[in-house]
C-alpha cells in the first residue's frame, strides 16, 4: 500500500489591511517544495482580478527547510482589496486543487 502525501498549503496571514500607497506582500508555504503555485484574487465587487506582471512581484525564495512564495504589490490600490489565493492542482487526474487564502482591504490614505 503506497500513501502519498496530500499537498498543503499555509498562508503566513489570513487578513492583511492597508492604506493606498503601502507595499503589501503576501506569502505561502506549500509543504511540498517542488509544487508549482499560481496567484489569483477576486475583487471586492466579485470579479475576477488581473495580477499583472508589470505591476505586481512573485517571488520564491527558501527560509529554512521551506520555501516560500510570495506576491508583492509595490503601490497598493483601493482596486487591489479582495481574496488572494495561492494555489496549485494535485496530481494529474485529480482536478482539486489545493489553495490558501489571504484577504486584503486597502483604506484611502489621508491627507
Amino acid at each position: 500500500q503506497v500513501f502519498v502525501e496530500v499537498p498543503r498549503i499555509k498562508v503566513t496571514v489570513s487578513s492583511i489591511q492597508a492604506l493606498s500607497g503601502d507595499t503589501v506582500t503576501f506569502e505561502c508555504e506549500p509543504s511540498i517544495a517542488s509544487l508549482e503555485l499560481s496567484w489569483s484574487y477576486v475583487t471586492r465587487e466579485g470579479g475576477l482580478g488581473v495580477i499583472n506582471s508589470e505591476n505586481i512581484l512573485q517571488s520564491r525564495f527558501q527560509s529554512g527547510s521551506s520555501l516560500l512564495h510570495q506576491l508583492t504589490l509595490p503601490i497598493a490600490t483601493l482596486g487591489d482589496t479582495g481574496i488572494y489565493t495561492c494555489s496549485t492542482q494535485t496530481p494529474p487526474g485529480d482536478n482539486t486543487a489545493i489553495s490558501g487564502t489571504t484577504s486584503l482591504n486597502v483604506l484611502p490614505a489621508c491627507g
